[in-house]
């Protein structure tokens, strides 16, 4: 299974955000043609504590001292891309963003001001900043025209969204 992982670095300390897993295909059930995402959904179940430790020491941390070491600290947001297989993850690609639609739950659970993790990793004192999420779960589901990815009819006005509760 795929699964994102997510860091915010100061290019000296990081703080790993929550898991997340999207789904590639275009319709229901794991269907359809594969796209850039369709929806996401936080935390990932396939990221048990043992997958999570083995992110960080394995991928994550190797990643970010490897950086340092080649001269090239990195500062911002860390999005690697997994698979996940008997607990095993291997990175599949590194951006340097927060992803699409990967951000959105992201956005949903942080409970911390990100102009101040924005500073934090500017300045390089992100070890001093605790990042707070709220213990839920979030998705976010993508609206497409019909025929997307391929060929489709663009320009279409989404109405009904003063309807759409947060909850």
């Amino acid at each position: 299974e795929e699964a994102s992982w997510l860091v915010f670095t100061d290019g000296k300390h990081y703080r790993s955000l929550p898991s997340l897993q999207d789904h590639k295909r275009q319709l229901e059930l794991d269907k359809g043609l594969n796209t850039g995402g369709m929806g996401c959904y936080a935390p990932a179940p396939i990221v048990n504590s043992a997958v999570e430790k083995k992110i960080l020491a394995e991928v994550v941390e190797p990643t970010l001292e490897g950086m340092i070491k080649e001269g090239c600290p990195y500062k911002g947001v860390l999005y690697i891309g997994l698979m996940i297989e008997n607990d095993q993850p291997r990175v599949v690609e590194y951006n340097i963003r927060f992803g699409d639609p990967e951000c959105q739950p992201l956005m949903m659970l942080l409970d911390s001001d990100l102009i101040d993790i924005a500073e934090a990793v500017a300045d390089e004192y992100l070890d001093e900043l605790t990042l707070n999420w709220k213990q839920k779960a979030a998705a976010a589901v993508i609206l497409a025209s019909g025929g997307y990815p391929v060929a489709y009819e663009k320009g279409f006005t989404i109405q009904g969204l003063e309807e759409v509760s947060e909850n």
